[in-house]
């Protein structure tokens, strides 16, 4: 400004030096005057300086317009210079926030469109030598919209056009590599210099806001549906004016519905349990006078026949973005979890009645410290445990020499192998001199920590005979538990049961049986525990024992299984399992049902078919997990066909040179003597498998069990 002032302020002064001699030289008609022909004789002098001052001025005016000119073009690159920067800024703004802008002429039907843009709809080549404008065709752009979203689109686009209104959508666009993106476009209308309309909008790429909506929505489903299993509600409490916000599965605890609102505090304590609302009250009145956690346990009122319901609740202090105290917490259901206690402690007090009945007590061995801890009942059972922790050497001390060396070499195979194992052994003589005499049972396990330990029971069996004749009653009973009108063998007009059941002990973990529900139908099954002798034999009379009474409540082979999990998975301490495979068979019907649960698939015997294992749905075996599921599986059962039920003890038997059975000899067995009788083929069988097994020891139960719908006899 001072410097245009500066300019401005000489330009006057030479101004005024200049024109005397303008003036004069207008005045005498002689602008180039020579001095004597003038007749104004005092003035030459004067116009011969005024000359010199022209010639000055003028180059001085001359030196004031450069230096101008100078100033003006080095602001003109400054500005424009400015200009690039501002571009570039506003390029690289559109390129961070994946937005670009574009205008559409109505009467060309054109765009043009920023290089981001370019980017946004993946068109063209090299994007990054591209001007910083392009003019498309709207066709371009529709070419990469989803061809789900391309009919939307134009309908919008089109009726915007029509009512001269704004413009707004969200779209897919496929992007080169197959990808799929969104993008978010606005536009309004203006009309351009011309008076033209044109519509001027930006295209926003929200493909990763979008991808974080959806997984954020994803996570609040996973939550609600976690909460919903977990029976776990989460909630904010005002603590200013004492009303409540929570999750669906909170409103359902506290039956409010499961539509979200804002609740009273009232409302919950109608809710809890009238000897429980004092209580809860004092806990929060002095949680939100400390401004501190609060967490506490109380009843809600059970409806009419309802169990006493439990409730479990945790909640911590905070501050609202208007600097009043509220609370965030969360309460669960915890009444099965209540009765779960309940009964493990109702199992577990009996479990202990039943070991100090049976002079049983546990104990477990960590094979990293080599130190033994008696647990439940084992001070009465094996004196040494004096104390609940003793040494390797202390326990095998206490057991009497003659049986030491074979007690010693028991459990360190077991450690070795990572095998079960059982023996009975004496302790060296009290101070009676009297002996006793253990039964010891130990598995290998890894606790929680990951470490090795045996865990197992030792029963005081002091009387020898009376263990002997008990092991001969045990075998007996298991004999007696067979189904004895259908063993060794049954027939009648409709079927036929051919069994054999061979221990390779006094008793063992197989099983079988079969029920006649009705004169049409009759319900069966095979089992196989996957331990041996007695613990084995005692795991196999409770699933028989389960198996029967769960025949008055279901004849859905599924439904037999799951109960038949279920209870058995409640009380196991031994953490025992066993495959089976348990069926229906509707003679009337002419077809049967069947489950498995980790079992060996049976043999299909079929008159006009070539034999075949069945197909069996996987499952795990019964006792392993509570939340097991099962399948039924119904086919056709016509007059002619039979099935082989069979254990491992068939397939895995093993000759002197240890090669197995196996599944291709059985099969190959069975298709060779298909045609005779049930009960010789049976028998047929059985000898095969004991030549083959030859002198090698039997070490496993071995049974057969064949079921046979009898081939319709023609009348009389």
């Amino acid at each position: 400004m001072r410097t245009r002032f500066f300019n401005i302020t000489v330009l006057i002064l030479l101004g005024i030096l200049l024109l005397p001699g303008v003036f004069y030289r207008v005045y005498t008609g002689d602008y180039f005057l020579q001095g004597e022909g003038s007749q104004h004789v005092w003035l030459p002098q004067f116009v011969s300086i005024v000359d010199t001052v022209q010639m000055l001025a003028t180059v001085a005016l001359v030196v004031l317009f450069a230096m101008a000119w100078r100033r003006h073009l080095a602001r003109e690159r400054d500005r424009r210079r400015q200009q690039e920067l501002h571009e570039q800024d506003w390029k690289d703004a559109q390129k961070i926030a994946e937005l670009g802008y574009w205008v559409y002429d109505v009467q060309s039907e054109t765009l043009k469109v920023s290089l981001e843009t370019l980017r946004i709809y993946d068109i063209g080549g090299d994007k990054e030598d591209a001007e910083n404008e392009t003019k498309i065709s709207l066709d371009t752009i529709l070419s990469k919209i989803h061809p789900g979203d391309v009919a939307s689109v134009q309908d919008k686009w089109q009726a915007a056009l029509e009512a001269e209104e704004a413009y707004e959508i969200t779209h897919r666009i496929v992007m080169d590599d197959g990808k799929v993106h969104y993008v978010y476009v606005v536009a309004k209308p203006r009309y351009n210099v011309q008076g033209l309309l044109e519509y001027f909008g930006y295209s926003l790429d929200i493909t990763h806001h979008k991808q974080l909506t959806e997984q954020l929505c994803l996570s609040e489903r996973n939550l609600l549906q976690a909460q919903e299993i977990a029976h776990l509600g989460h909630w904010v409490l005002n603590g200013k004016n004492g009303t409540l916000t929570g999750s669906p599965e909170f409103y359902r605890i506290f039956r409010l519905g499961e539509v979200e609102r804002v609740v009273l505090t009232e409302e919950l304590l109608d809710q809890i349990h009238p000897e429980d609302v004092e209580f809860v009250l004092s806990q929060w009145r002095g949680a939100i006078e400390q401004e501190r956690a609060v967490e506490m346990t109380y009843r809600l009122t059970p409806l009419a026949g309802e169990l006493q319901r439990y409730v479990h609740e945790s909640a911590r202090p905070r501050k609202n973005e208007l600097g009043d105290l509220e609370y965030i917490g969360f309460t669960q259901d915890i009444t099965r979890g209540r009765q779960l206690e309940a009964q493990l402690r109702n199992s577990e007090q009996s479990l202990l009645d039943a070991m100090r009945v049976a002079k049983m007590g546990q104990w477990s061995y960590d094979v990293e410290t080599q130190n033994f801890t008696g647990l439940e009942n084992m001070r009465n059972v094996f004196p040494v445990f004096v104390e609940d922790i003793i040494a390797w050497s202390t326990f095998f001390d206490a057991v009497h020499q003659d049986d030491r060396l074979v007690a010693m070499e028991k459990f360190q195979r077991g450690i070795k192998e990572n095998e079960v194992f059982e023996f009975l052994c004496r302790t060296i003589p009290d101070s009676l001199g009297q002996e006793r005499y253990v039964y010891v049972f130990g598995k290998p396990q890894t606790d929680e920590t990951g470490r090795r330990i045996l865990q197992g029971v030792m029963q005081d069996v002091t009387n020898i005979n009376l263990v002997k004749n008990e092991l001969s009653l045990a075998r007996t009973i298991q004999m007696d538990l067979l189904p004895q009108d259908f063993h060794p063998y049954y027939e009648d007009d409709l079927f036929s049961v051919t069994s054999v059941l061979k221990l390779a002990r006094q008793v063992g973990g197989d099983f079988f049986d079969v029920v006649k529900v009705d004169e049409k139908k009759i319900a069966f099954v095979i089992g196989d525990v996957a331990d041996k002798g007695v613990p084995a034999a005692l795991f196999a009379a409770t699933s028989l024992v389960l198996f029967r009474h769960i025949l008055g409540e279901t004849l859905e082979p599924r439904q037999i299984l799951q109960k038949l999990n279920a209870g058995i998975v409640k009380n196991n301490p031994t953490m025992n399992f066993v495959t089976m495979f348990c069926g229906v068979v509707d003679f009337e019907a002419k077809q049967l049902s069947y489950s498995n649960a980790g079992h060996l698939p049976p043999i299909f015997f079929s008159a006009d078919e070539a034999l075949s294992y069945m197909e069996l749905p996987q499952a795990p075996p019964v006792g392993v997990f509570a939340e097991a599921q099962y399948e039924t599986v119904t086919i056709p059962f016509l007059p002619g066909n039979s099935i082989l039920l069979y254990t491992d003890g068939i397939v895995e038997a093993s000759d002197e040179n240890d090669q197995l059975y196996g599944f291709d000899r059985l099969l190959n067995f069975c298709s060779k003597h298909r045609f005779l009788p049930a009960r010789i083929g049976v028998q047929v069988l059985q000898n095969d498998i004991t030549d083959f097994v030859g002198s090698a020891a039997s070490l496993d139960d071995i049974t057969l069990v064949n079921i046979a719908y009898n081939a319709e006899r023609p009348p009389d």
